[in-house]
């Protein structure tokens, strides 16, 4: 609508894509109205999706999302869900914090500190004109105090090898 404003006497042909966005405009009404579609547009409600499991395969995922004893998680590729026994997934986790070339304790938390600069950052941008007031007030909405982090894994996929790998022809 920005460009639309800029350009609405021009009898110009369009040139292509572009990633150049014009700046906030002094038209009050036009901000306002922009701001006023932001708005509505951050409350509107998503609809329900269509279930696509059947009856049957939706009462079998509840019973395993019930099953204390195992993780049922989303797999780190594609759409393919992980059934993983609770004992081996800590395990796994804390085989991955005992490697040292990835991961190492820290002495002192860094949460406040990172919080601090986080929050610096986006002050920066706002009073360089690089993000609007909402998105600033969005970036900030951190809790006082910032919480720990959580470690938590991505269970990965292994796709099986075939048969044919394992027969000498």
């Amino acid at each position: 609508m920005r460009l639309q404003y800029i350009f609405h006497r021009e009898n110009t042909e369009p040139h292509g894509k572009s990633t150049w966005e014009p700046q906030v405009q002094p038209s009050v009404a036009l901000e306002s109205y922009l701001e006023e579609v932001k708005i509505q547009l951050a409350e509107q409600g998503l609809k329900n999706p269509k279930d696509n499991l059947n009856p049957a395969e939706r009462q079998t995922l509840k019973a395993l999302k019930r099953d204390n004893n195992i993780n049922l998680k989303k797999a780190d590729k594609g759409t393919t869900s992980v059934v993983l026994n609770i004992e081996d997934k800590i395990k796994e986790g804390q085989t991955q914090l005992d490697n040292r070339e990835h991961y190492r304790p820290l002495v002192n938390l860094l949460v406040e500190e990172t919080n601090l600069r986080v929050q610096q950052l986006i002050s920066n941008l706002y009073l360089g004109n690089h993000i609007d007031e909402m998105t600033k007030a969005w970036l900030c909405q951190t809790p006082q105090p910032p919480h720990i982090p959580i470690f938590y894994t991505l269970t990965k996929v292994h796709k099986p090898t075939p048969v044919a790998d394992y027969i000498r022809v």
